[in-house]
């Protein structure tokens, strides 16, 4: 005997059971994969508005870090106050971590309750003409926008001459970009380049308005290398551990233990890997340097770390960072000793002491074209007490054309060796007012030569560090 029913009933029985139902829609090929990188990386991509000259200066940023650690450009914020626009419409002022305005790269933090979402930091060692990637970032101040294109060329020089002419320059060390044919614009400074892994492979930093569909990117592995440089926590903060780390490694590996330190003292090796700084997971180098920001001498620090597959545990306490003593000006000569050297063909710094001089004596100047014993190519070695007019943290900075390297004590601090045009590299250091042990070695390969050296204060002036403030002892 058959009941009755009523279609309604059947139909809502159906649905309650699941007998019946709309069929699976086939995914819209809106839906690329162009979309879902860009739905992806949208809110770790952030909008940069610096406040200077009596208006807002736009640019872009990525977020690296889950603590609000800001990657972008140095002209985007310089040493400017301003404020950070998120994807949710949400605004923080932000706090400037480093900077090295050489490299154009920047280091700036937001606060927030809880973690950010990022954009992981790749490498760009092993990028291919013709890939997909992505531009995002804030155009015209407008905020975040995408546009794809292609690795044009993963190494290109900028404002260089001409290929045929750089063909006789195969060492040049000037650095290379990463060209790229995505839509760029003001505004796009800062923000990332990503490619179809979801990587920032690079960060937008210029453009070229000549040409149609060319901008240029700092490759990644240029900011893995210039990372610790760019936030110096233990000098900037004043406590040391003594830890040294790999930059471009995708794990926090120790390469380095410092003799007498922290690290140390609690039987971290190199070959270690860092598994944690106190309540923060490392799953990077950058990671380490980073939990580091805002530390303090005298106060522990529970690491752990992996070796060959243990795991050990230490608490590690900061000294104050390592600050050498000036040496007494008594006795002191002016002027520092050089010696020059006939080179040939030179396209990186030789090893002096195999070297015989062929002019030596006390340098009243600096400069090259002073010093230099009138050869096509040479090279320079100037040596003595470097007497700095206050200590602190501060920033040397040596400028040359074509290689140098500057030693502190003995140790090299700033290097900026090859073949290039005029080029500065600095380096933050602790210092104590006073005279004290300086190398500088130098070489010309070829046309015009310039040196130079300056000492930087946190506000940003400059004070020339000529001929007048070098001595020498008899």
């Amino acid at each position: 005997m058959k009941v009755p029913c009523d279609p309604r009933v059947v139909v809502l029985v159906l649905l309650l059971t699941g007998c019946w139902s709309r069929p699976v829609r086939a995914q819209s090929p809106r839906e690329t994969p162009t979309v879902a990188l860009a739905r992806k990386a949208g809110p770790a991509v952030v909008a940069v508005f610096s406040e200077g000259e009596g208006k807002f200066h736009s640019g872009s940023g990525t977020l690296i870090h889950p603590d609000g650690y800001i990657l972008t450009n140095d002209h985007v914020v310089q040493n400017r106050p301003g404020q950070v626009l998120l994807q949710d419409g949400s605004i923080r002022p932000y706090r400037l971590i480093g900077r090295v305005p050489e490299k154009d790269l920047a280091v700036i933090l937001i606060p927030s309750p809880q973690p950010f979402p990022v954009l992981p930091l790749g490498r760009s060692a092993d990028l291919l003409a013709g890939e997909p990637v992505l531009v995002a970032g804030n155009p015209g101040g407008r905020g975040i926008v995408f546009s794809s294109g292609i690795v044009s060329s993963p190494s290109m020089l900028m404002n260089a001459p001409n290929a045929l002419v750089m063909a006789h320059f195969a060492n040049d060390a000037r650095d290379r970009f990463i060209q790229f044919d995505a839509a760029s614009n003001p505004g796009n400074s800062g923000g990332p380049l990503i490619n179809a892994e979801g990587r920032l492979i690079g960060v937008v930093s210029a453009a070229n308005p000549g040409e149609q569909n060319i901008g240029f990117a700092i490759p990644a592995d240029r900011v893995r290398s210039e990372f610790l440089r760019l936030v110096s926590p233990e000098e900037r903060w004043n406590f040391w551990f003594g830890i040294g780390i790999d930059p471009l490694a995708m794990r926090a590996e120790v390469i380095s233990v410092a003799k007498d330190s922290p690290a140390e003292s609690a039987g971290l090796m190199p070959g270690d890997v860092l598994l944690q700084a106190g309540a923060k997971p490392l799953d990077s180098g950058l990671d380490w340097i980073l939990s580091l920001v805002n530390g303090r001498s005298g106060v522990p620090l529970t690491m752990r770390w992996e070796r060959k597959g243990a795991f050990h545990q230490a608490d590690l306490v900061a000294l104050p960072y390592p600050v050498l003593a000036a040496a007494a000006r008594e006795g002191l000569k002016p002027g520092a000793r050089f010696k020059a050297y006939e080179l040939k063909k030179p396209d990186r710094l030789p090893d002096f002491g195999m070297l015989k001089p062929v002019r030596e004596g006390i340098a009243k100047s600096l400069d090259p074209r002073v010093l230099e014993p009138k050869l096509p190519a040479f090279g320079l070695v100037i040596e003595g007490l470097l007497d700095l007019p206050e200590g602190g943290l501060v920033r040397l900075l040596l400028e040359s054309d074509d290689g140098s390297r500057l030693y502190w004590h003995g140790q090299p601090v700033i290097d900026n060796d090859g073949p290039h045009p005029p080029q500065t590299v600095g380096r933050l250091l602790r210092v104590a007012a006073g005279p004290h042990p300086v190398r500088i070695e130098f070489f010309e390969a070829s046309g015009g030569s310039q040196l130079n050296l300056w000492l930087e204060k946190e506000d940003g002036t400059r004070t020339e560090l000529t001929a007048e403030r070098w001595f020498h002892t008899e």
